[in-house]
Formats: structure tokens, sequence, C-alpha cells
């Protein structure tokens, strides 16, 4: 179903998806929270009834979220984090590249949009954060090249499960919207996938990929669909949305396919449900949108405000 504009709820998509595998009941959860296409707004959109969104919602929100719930969790973004280059998008992108370290962001798909700013996110600002790409490939020489995925550490203290639980991302972008000035080629998403997958397998339990190839009239993308019928190890697929769009989640295989909101207004939320094995068990999809009221960090929302007060 397809929740449009001036009918979404502040809470929704709010069940339990079993998945195929599932054998033991569940004994322990790993939160992630995601978000694409926020293209560098760093505060609430200029919305006329109920302004959404903003970094210092969101680390807010998540830090408070941390207080009250004893599983691990992390934030990542599908893709598009950053301000496309404008009069003030250099300034802009500091908070927003602080904002990754606030959260802090795990790991972040590089998006066609944040292709213009690859020098800087191959760099130090990025902290800890592991920006990847599995099916865009630099050519210009002396660029460097993305890392083609991630694996994310759950440390055994912090799981039932008594060792650590690793994740891996895989980060995917339509090759198809790689701009001719880019200094990159994107290949075809289920060969580069393929060509990784044995080896990012050796390392990580299961498998997360972050996807900057946004739905067409509601419909899922036939290379996602693929991707999730080919590979039982996906068990989601985080996909960047262009439009003030909220989808129900899909379940294809082992794999639940959820979108985010653009400009970040909302906060994706996805919540794995883990045996005793590590396996995960069921997933449980949600979608938190990022409200006036909500609490915030302090230091996020006084550069946001500067910054305000800087532009025309």
């Amino acid at each position: 179903m397809l929740w449009r504009k001036g009918v979404v709820c502040a809470a929704v998509l709010i069940f339990l998806v079993p998945l195929p595998w599932a054998q033991k009941a569940p004994v322990n959860e790993v939160t992630v929270f995601f978000t694409g296409f926020v293209r560098g707004n760093y505060g609430p959109c200029g919305c006329a009834a109920g302004p959404a969104g903003g970094v210092s919602r969101r680390a807010g929100y998540s830090k408070a979220f941390a207080e009250d719930h004893s599983g691990a969790l992390l934030h990542v973004d599908a893709g598009n984090y950053l301000q496309p280059p404008g009069p003030r998008s250099e300034m802009i992108n500091r908070l927003m590249l602080e904002s990754m370290q606030e959260l802090p962001l795990a790991v972040m798909n590089l998006g066609i949009e944040d292709l213009y700013w690859w020098n800087t996110l191959s760099g130090e600002g990025v902290g800890d954060t592991q920006v990847i790409s599995t099916n865009l490939v630099s050519e210009a020489p002396g660029l460097p090249q993305p890392a083609k995925y991630a694996v994310v550490i759950i440390p055994a203290d912090q799981t039932a499960l008594g060792r650590d639980l690793r994740i891996g991302f895989l980060g995917i972008a339509d090759p198809k919207r790689v701009k001719p000035n880019a200094r990159f080629r994107g290949v075809d998403p289920l060969e580069a996938v393929a060509a990784v997958k044995a080896e990012v397998m050796e390392k990580a339990d299961f498998l997360i990929v972050l996807a900057d190839v946004s739905r067409s009239r509601g419909e899922i993308p036939q290379v996602l669909r693929q991707l999730a019928e080919q590979n039982s190890e996906i068990i989601a697929i985080l996909v960047t949305e262009r439009r003030y769009r909220l989808y129900d989640p899909v379940q294809i295989n082992s794999a639940t396919i959820l979108s985010s909101v653009e400009r970040g207004r909302y906060l994706g939320q996805l919540t794995l449900l883990l045996d005793s094995s590590g396996a995960v068990a069921a997933v449980k999809p949600d979608s938190i949108e990022l409200k006036e009221g909500l609490p915030e960090v302090e230091a996020l929302r006084s550069k946001a405000e500067w910054i305000n007060a800087q532009l025309p």
C-alpha cells in the first residue's frame, strides 16, 4: 500500500516478518536506523503542515531510543546524504559530516549525487563511517576506489550469542544515473554483487544491501527483485526514495525491501530478531516521523540555526 502526502501517520509499518529459514525463537535483537536521499537537508523540511526531519532530531531520537532499549543499534545511509554543489553546500556539508560522526553513521552507500564529494568522503573527514559502493568504479587516475563492502561487528557483550555478530553491507547505485563527468562508471549490480558475495560471506553472518535505486510509480525495480530472489543471504534491502512517499515493506525471498523518505523527514527502522545461533529469525520494519517535540542534540541544533542565519 502507498501512503500519500497528507495521510501519512507518525508511526507506521509496525509488523513482524518471519524469515523462511527461522527455526528457533528470537533471543536477541539489533536495530538498524537508516535514511536515503537526505541531500544535505540538515533541518526540518519547509513544509507548511508539520515540518519534519533534521539531523539534530535524528540523533536525539536515536540516543533516547538507545537509553530505553538494551539491544545493539547502528545507523546507515542508502545514498545521497550530502547536498549537491551549490552556493552554500560546503558550509552545509560540514554539518552533515559532523552529524555522521555524532550518530555515528556506521555505513554509507555512495549514491550518485555523493560522487560530487568523493574526494571528501574518501578522506579522514568521515571519521569511522565506512563509505562503500559495490558497483561504482573510479575511472580517474589517482582517484581512490570505494570499498566494495563493509562488515560491521556487533561485540559479543552486546548480544546474547556468546560471540560477535557480523553484518555485511553491500552498496549499489543505478548505473544509468551515473553522469558522464562523474569520474565513475557503474557496472551491473547483479554482476557486482555476485563477484564479491563469496568474499564478504566469509566474514559476515548475513547481508544487508543499501540501494540508491528508487522505485518507479511505486514498483520495486527489477534489479532489486532479482537481487532478493538470487541471494538468500540478503535479509534486507534499504532503498532511497526521491519523493515524499512512504511504502509498506515488501518481502521477497529472505529479503525485506524497505524504502526511505526523501530529505530525512522519516527515520527508517529495521529491527532484526536473532535466534540463539545468530540467524535472523524475523524482522520488524518501522518508520518514525521526525516531528517537532522529539528530543534533539543541542550541538547539531545550534549549528543548524547558525547556518539558517547565514542564508538569504
